[in-house]
Formats: structure tokens, sequence, C-alpha cells
């Protein structure tokens, strides 16, 4: 006998359901190989629970029979679990995790349900169930190569800051040596042990002298040297003594000056520069100088202030003490020097880019930017370093298991010294409200940067509202190739329209064969898991790509148009071949239900060059695009003319067959899957208008028929005269 787990929930009926479980209980109708048992809800979900047959043996070897009662659960944003409400249902591969007592889960799919979502429907969920026990019960679970899953889950440089010199003058800065340099820090409480010498940085007056000629020998001859200058070291060292011996810090007495000057230089063209000196003074520490200077009194341990040079007593100061050594100063990296090393203007004030993914080519190109003197104001992506990642990851062995986002705006903080860390936001840009924090960010910058490879992600900033422009950068399935995406600066077609039509490209243009052709071979599992999947990328082509989308970035604002572009990487040799992909614009049309048509322009050209090509004849052919299910877009971005089979009058029109399903399938083939068939279109003869007639209103009705088999509508064109394809669209639902 045949025992049965408890399905999910309670009884309950079709009323109670929501849109998406109604959806499945329908396609589990309209399917043969589902018969509907009961239908239970929870809280938040309905559950059908069905009898599904599967094409195996009567006997399998593998446990799973070929009727097998399920429970589908759906839940309005998540993916469908299928149970299988058999008690003695085998232990599979692809199988979720589940308590001990609970039914068995069905892994459908590797694909994050986010990105899934945009093309499934309840037919196609259907029938991935069906192909699962199929498998199942043939013994072809495990995909090959895959890992067992777990059985359960001058002298010394000196760095200055930048900064520096906008300090008081006196004020305490340590300097400390780090490998080959020495560095200056702000000074501690107590002092580092490693501090050695005090900074005092000074401001000179301009001077034209060109050069020094003689190098001083001791403290008096620097404080002359420096008098020529307009600086009056003496009193300086002085005032910053006494200080030192009145304010609690005595500790510094026992440390030793380094002098940090600043001059502004006029040259002899009478234009004007700058040029920092330093000396360390040697031999005497700050105490002694300050006691031989009276402004202090030293001995038994005790410090205290020089009386006589309080009460104005008159004082022969000794001033041959210590020996200056030169150091030859070198500034911080700041964005303007950054900018200016690689040969580009600073950014204006207000120009402030966001990116979204900082993986593989994300964070290089975040680090690129940051080191050609932009730093990225916003950096959203929601994921965790893993190991696999350091193989291409810009990031350190530390980071494993902390968000990217965060490792990435700490990383770039420390590049240029005046710049701060990129607001980091370790969301989701699929799940975050449109009035979240990490929204209202993105709305703050000028330009957002898609670079997640996730055409979900980059559908959904399209539809964001408050966004000034939007890009999109990713290297395709060939794992050899880069596009970068960009949308006009006054409008036009969003980065998911031309997304789309870089994808019809790939299929029709000669030069772009292979560019999103899926290669299998080319993927490596990193773990045990269904998902644990990842691209085999090579370091050399990330890193090239990455610093040409880099630069490609920086282009952006100066271009008004939308641009779509491709740079093919070719490792023997190495090279790169770029190619341009000529936008078209996008006609919108919403209808009922929530849809929207959005058609390139290109796809209006083409039809009216077809039709006049037959005339007096009609004729006509097939649309192809691609559908978003979730948003509830049909992109419709190419035409195929005629078959030859078809028949053709000055008054009717019928379609023929011949060599389309090929045609269908290669361009879907080449597109990465993208491109499909989504309609029909024809033309009306001379004179006629684009409205339909009856007997296009039958093929409407059948083409609403064998198009919602697949959870999907139909797009039908007509094409006359004048008219636009708007007048003559029938778009059913």
């Amino acid at each position: 006998m045949t025992y049965f787990l408890q399905s999910p929930g309670v009884r309950s009926c079709i009323e109670e359901l929501s849109a998406a479980a109604k959806g499945y209980l329908a396609a589990i109708a309209d399917n043969p190989n589902f018969e509907l048992v009961e239908i239970r809800r929870t809280e938040d979900a309905g559950v059908l629970v069905v009898d599904a047959l599967a094409g195996i043996p009567p006997r399998s070897p593998h446990g799973v029979r070929d009727v097998e009662r399920l429970a589908i659960e759906v839940k309005e944003d998540q993916a469908p679990v299928v149970h299988a409400l058999r008690a003695d249902f085998p232990h599979l591969p692809h199988q979720n995790l589940v308590a001990a007592a609970m039914p068995r889960q069905l892994c459908l799919s590797e694909v994050p349900w986010e990105e899934e979502r945009a093309t499934e429907t309840a037919p196609r969920r259907l029938k991935r169930v069906t192909e699962w026990l199929e498998r199942a019960g043939w013994g072809r679970l495990y995909a090959r190569g895959q890992p067992l899953e777990p059985y359960m889950f001058s002298l010394a440089r000196l760095v200055v800051p930048n900064d520096l010199f906008a300090a008081e003058q006196g004020t305490p800065h340590a300097v400390v040596r780090q490998g080959e340099l020495l560095s200056i820090q702000p000074i501690g409480q107590p002092p580092q042990a490693e501090a050695k010498y005090v900074v005092m940085p000074v401001l000179a007056q301009p001077t034209d002298e060109q050069v020094v000629h003689s190098l001083p020998s001791d403290f008096g001859q620097l404080a002359k040297l420096l008098e020529s200058l307009g600086v009056g070291l003496v009193e300086l060292v002085r005032q910053a003594t006494r200080a030192f011996a009145t304010d609690g810090t005595k500790h510094i007495l026992g440390l030793h000056w380094l002098f940090l000057v600043h001059i502004p230089r006029v040259t002899p063209e009478r234009s004007t520069a700058s040029e920092d000196i330093a000396f360390l003074l040697e031999g005497c520490s700050i105490g002694q100088l300050g006691e031989a200077l009276g402004a202090v009194m030293t001995g038994a341990g005790m410090v205290g202030l020089d009386l006589a040079d309080l009460v104005g007593g008159k004082r022969q100061y000794n001033l041959d003490l210590g020996t200056p050594l030169p150091l030859n100063p070198v500034p911080q990296l700041t964005s303007a020097l950054a900018a200016r090393m690689s040969g580009h203007e600073p950014p204006a004030p207000d120009r402030r880019m966001s990116i979204i993914g900082v993986g593989a080519i994300g964070s290089t190109i975040v680090l690129n930017l940051c080191r050609q003197g932009e730093t990225p104001g916003v950096l959203v992506d929601h994921d965790i370093v893993l190991p696999h990642n350091l193989a291409r990851y810009q990031l350190p062995p530390a980071a494993v298991g902390l968000n990217k986002a965060e490792c990435v705006a700490l990383m770039a903080s420390a590049i240029a010294a005046d710049t701060s860390a990129p607001e980091s936001f370790a969301e989701d840009v699929l799940k975050f409200e449109e009035e979240s924090k990490a929204a209202k960010a993105l709305g703050d910058t000028h330009l957002v940067v898609d670079c997640t490879t996730s055409r979900a992600a980059m559908r959904r900033l399209a539809q964001m509202t408050g966004l000034k422009r939007r890009a999109s950068c990713y290297m395709t399935a060939s794992a050899s190739d880069l596009v970068v995406i960009a949308e006009g600066a006054d409008g036009g077609p969003r980065i998911d329209d031309l997304d789309v039509q870089f994808s019809y490209a790939c299929a029709t243009e000669p030069c772009l064969e292979g560019v999103m052709t899926s290669h299998q071979a080319r993927r490596v599992r990193y773990a045990g898991g269904c998902s644990d999947l990842s691209a085999v990328l090579d370091q050399s082509a990330v890193v090239t790509l990455s610093a040409i989308a880099s630069s490609r970035i920086r282009c952006i604002d100066a271009e008004q148009d939308s641009t779509v572009r491709v740079w093919r990487y070719e490792q023997q040799g190495p090279s790169v071949e770029v190619f341009d992909i000529l936008p078209a614009s996008v006609s919108v049309r919403d209808f009922a239900g929530g849809w929207q048509l959005r058609m390139s322009d290109s796809v209006v050209d083409h039809v009216r060059r077809f039709r006049l090509g037959k005339l007096p004849d009609e004729t006509g052919g097939v649309l192809l695009g691609a559908f978003d299910v979730t948003r509830r877009v049909a992109y419709v971005v190419g035409v195929l003319p005629s078959p030859p089979d078809s028949e053709e009058w000055p008054t009717s029109y019928i379609r023929g067959s011949k060599g389309l399903r090929a045609q269908v399938d290669r361009v879907s083939r080449l597109s990465g899957g993208e491109i499909g068939y989504v309609g029909e279109w024809h033309s009306h003869p001379e004179g006629c208008l684009a409205a339909l007639s009856n007997d296009d209103a039958e093929a409407l009705a059948q083409l609403a028929t064998t198009m919602g088999r697949e959870g999907l509508p139909g797009v039908v064109m007509v094409v006359s005269d004048h008219e636009l394809w708007e007048a003559g669209l029938a778009f059913l639902l």
C-alpha cells in the first residue's frame, strides 16, 4: 500500500486561490500529464495536489514511479515549491534540504528564481516537473562532472599628507618608517613607539630664487635659509616648544624636529608653481633645541619655562646645533593627481556614478576608475565574497565571507588620500523598493552602471524611475566578449531595449556570430550545490576587458546618443576587435492587463520594404523578440519575410512554413536563447487600411490559443500604405 504524507495547508477552493495559483490550476487542466487531486492553501500560498505522469519504466530501479503524487505550492513572489508526497519517495540528487518528517522537495532549476521568473510560466514549470521525474526515473539527474552533494550541508622619501599644510603651524605629527619610506601621521598620546620625529609644517613666502646653492650644516644656517623665504623659524620653534612644556605633551620634548616647508615658486616666465622641502634635525632633541633658544629649561628630570625669557631678558641664543638632513617629500595620491597621471581632467564636482554589481568585472572597473581619479559614489551588491572569487576579483583573501560592495568600497577609499569611501549597500537591486535609501542614492548619481551580468537586474533598473542615465557592462556567454550599452543623454531607447537589439544583432550580424552562444563546456562547479556554477574566465581577458570598460564608461557623459559597443578578445595574440551596433529608436504602446509592447522602429522599416517588394500581392512573415513575463513587457526587434511556400494574392495571404522553424531556431541559438518567435505580421493591398479583416481576426484567435499554451501573449502587426504600425497592431492577452 502506498502511504502519502500530509500536503501543506488546509483544504480550500478555487475562489480562495491567488492569481498565480489560478494560473497553475489552468495549466494543470491543459496538461494531460497532470491530474488535479485537491486544492489546499496556506497563509501565503495556494497548494495544488496532483498526480503527475512520467514516461519512465514501470519498475524503475531508481525508486521513481510512473505516477507520483505531488503538491505544488505557489506563492506570489517566490519560486513554486514542488513536494513529493509519497512517504517512501527516494533520496535523489537535486532535492532541496528539508526536515526529516517533511515531504521531499524537487530542485527544478539551478538558476536563481529572480533570474528565471522573467521567462517562467506555469506551463513551462509543469514541463520542468515532468522532465525531472523522467530524468530521475532513468537515473539521469546528475550532471556529468558534478561533485557529490554533501551528505548533510635623496635620502628617504617622505610621504606627505595632502592636508598637512592646512594644519596649524607647530601641530605635532609623527614620522614613522614604512619599508623604504617615511610617512607622516598624526601623533598619538603617547606617541607611537616608532615615532622619532615631530613635523612642523610651515608656509614660506613666494620666491623667484631657483636653487639653494648650499646645504645648511646646522639649525642656525637652516633658520637663515628660511628667513630669506619669510619664515621666522626660531620664533616658531620657541612657541611650539613652550606649548609642549605647558600642555601635557612634555614627552614630545625627547623627540626630534622635521621641518616641512611649502614654498610658492615664481618661474622665469613669471608663472607660479610650488614645492615642498623637508629637513630632519639630527643630533638635537626638541627639548635641547628649546633650551638653547631660551624657551624651556630642563634638568633633574624636570621641565620648566625659561624665566629669563618670560620676563623679556636679553639672551644670546646658541643656533649651531643639530644637523639638518634633507628629505624628498612625496605627496599622497589625491583624486586630482590620479586624474592628472592618467591624462584626464579631474571630474566635475557634481559628477558621481553608481556601480551595481562588483564582481570580476565590476570590482576591477571600480578600482580602475579610482586610479583614474573618479571614485564611484555608490556601490550595490548583495553577495558575499567566496573563496573561488579570489581567482579574478580585485580583493584580498581577508575579504572572504564579507559583503562584496563593502569590501570594494573600503579598497576604493584607500587609493586616493582625499577620497571618502563610496556608499555601499549590501542589497539586491531586484528587491529594494524605489523609496529605499539605496534607490535614492542611485537617483543622486548622474550615471548608474549595471555590471551584474544579470538581465533581470538590468531590466529592473530600466524600469526604475528617478535615475538620470543608465548603462550596462557585462561579459557575454562566450566569456571573451565585452558589451557596453549606454542610454542617450536625452532619452531614447532604454538599456533593456538596447540589450535586446544587441542580442538580435548577434543572430544576424556575421561579425558577432558566437558572441552569445552558450558555452556549457566553459562552466565550472566550485561546490556541490545546484547553483554553485561559475563561468570559466581567463583572468587576462577579465583584466583587459575591464580596462576597456573603465575607459568606455568615462566617455559616456560626453556622448549624447545611445550606444552599443562590443569588444572581442582573442587569446591567441592576444588581440581585441571592436564592433558598433547602430541602435534603433523604440515605439512603446501600453495595453490592458499591464502589458507593454516595445518595438524597434527598424522592424517597421523592414516590413515596409518587404511589402513594397511584393505589391500588388499581400505578404507577411514572423516577428522576433523577447518576453519579460515578470514585468509584462514584449520586445519586438526583428522580422522574417514570407516563407517560400506561402500563398500570396492581391487580396489574401496565407503564410507558409518552409524553413521557418530552422530560421527561428538559429536566431534563438545565436542570441543565447534571448530572441525567439513573438508573433506575426502581414501587409494589406494598396488603398486599404491597416484595420483587421475577418480573416485577420480569426488568425488572431488562433495565435492567442497557440501562445496561450505557453502562458504568453501574441503580437500581430498589419502594415498598409501610410499607416504606422500602431494603427494596425493587435496585442492578444
